[in-house]
């Protein structure tokens, strides 16, 4: 049943927040079992509790290095912040996952969100939140055209 469902994750929240302090504060362990907490609070509708659990996952990822940890912790902020109609935070952290294109990398899977939500923002004010994550002008500019195409039709050759 829903309610036993309800025990359960609420169980395994206590479970798991008790084995949040027995880990290294700064370890790859920390990091998972905060997201993994912040998961279980977002299932429950609880985003007062996911948010600074989701954000705990992040720092930990940066100070150790973790890159694409910290990616998938950002695209989960950003669903997060989506979820909760916080549109302007959203683009802020899906745009943090296209840092790569300073270097003129992006994968569709960091894209499409970003175009989704440009859509619903509008094109100029996409573009100051993107900004904010640290994308230097040029890597913005980037973003637009690569969000560009991929909202331009395919068209036949």
């Amino acid at each position: 049943t829903a309610e036993f469902g309800l025990e359960r994750g609420l169980a395994v929240l206590v479970l798991c927040r008790e084995t949040l302090t027995w880990l290294t504060p700064d370890s790859q362990e920390a990091a998972v079992t905060a997201g993994k907490l912040g998961i279980l609070a977002q299932l429950r509708d609880d985003y007062d509790t996911a948010e600074p659990l989701y954000r705990r996952a992040p720092a930990i990822e940066e100070r150790i290095g973790d890159q694409a940890g910290t990616a998938r912790s950002y695209a989960v902020l950003g669903g997060l912040s989506e979820a909760r109609g916080n549109l302007d935070q959203a683009v802020t952290y899906r745009a943090a996952l296209c840092h790569p294109l300073q270097i003129g990398t992006a994968t569709t899977g960091n894209v499409q969100p970003l175009t989704g939500l440009r859509r619903q923002l509008g094109h100029d004010r996409c573009r100051a939140p993107a900004r904010a994550c640290g994308l230097d002008e040029q890597s913005a500019a980037n973003l637009m055209h690569i969000l560009d195409q991929h909202e331009a039709p395919a068209t036949g050759g």
